[in-house]
């Protein structure tokens, strides 16, 4: 139970989110979530998550539909035709969110960073760049008429992200790239990399240092992005 803002009355945690929530109706809207593992919700190589956050999200922002673009083991970069910069073309037209979240894998497999000029898509900032235009293409939007509300979502903390791969990248490397092509077009990050509470201390939010608990996505990974969209979608979209 919460107070009101005069301290007067109580209103139930449902009802607070309803009031989150009216400030925008998704009920037609589609969203896609384009991502790794933590996206998908895996667990083992046998099970994953019953509710991934794009489930949730579907659920508690009253979306049309959220589609799951979670593929594990994938990188941004262009590694394999799995890889996100490869599958922009396979998400669903007509959505109105969209959001990206990786890097945790391009560090691992040990993906040259590249900078901010680039356009090699085997690199992180050129992949990068090549997803984000890609979608400004397949959605429509762009600086003068916002169709789509496209945000980028930084990797989080592991038991292994400060430690350096072959090329002596940590995470963070590659979790300040996609701020910097975030500040490049003009979208919005969220940097869940210092938001979500994960650290090489806080892994037990894990199973395995890396993928996330359906505790932890239920109530931090998926509240930290729904109110992240609520409070940053530009709305109405024309």
């Amino acid at each position: 139970m919460f107070y009101n803002r005069y301290g007067e009355d109580f209103i139930t945690k449902s009802e607070l989110m309803l009031l989150f929530n009216n400030k925008i109706d998704f009920s037609d809207m589609v969203m896609n979530c384009m991502g790794d593992s933590l996206t998908y919700g895996y667990i083992n190589s046998s099970s994953r998550l019953e509710k991934p956050y794009p489930s949730l999200l579907e659920k508690n922002l009253n979306l049309k539909k959220c589609n799951n673009y979670g593929i594990t083991g994938t990188t941004i970069a262009n590694t394999n035709a799995n890889s996100m910069c490869n599958r922009i073309t396979d998400m669903e037209n007509g959505a109105k969110i969209i959001s990206i979240l990786g890097g945790t894998n391009d560090k691992t497999n040990n993906v040259p960073l590249g900078d901010i000029s680039s356009t090699d898509n085997t690199n992180f900032y050129g992949a990068l760049k090549s997803i984000v235009t890609q979608l400004i293409s397949k959605y429509g939007s762009n600086y003068t008429t916002y169709k789509v509300f496209i945000f980028l979502i930084t990797p989080t903390h592991s038991s292994i992200s400060d430690k350096p791969n072959n090329l002596g990248l940590t995470l963070k490397d590659y979790r300040d790239a996609v701020i910097d092509v975030g500040t490049f077009y003009g979208i919005p990050v969220l940097d869940l990399y210092s938001k979500s509470r994960l650290s090489q201390n806080t892994v037990g939010y894990t199973y395995d240092g890396v993928h996330w608990k359906q505790e932890y996505v239920e109530y931090i990974i998926e509240p930290i992005i729904r109110n992240f969209i609520i409070n940053n979608m530009v709305y109405p979209l024309l």
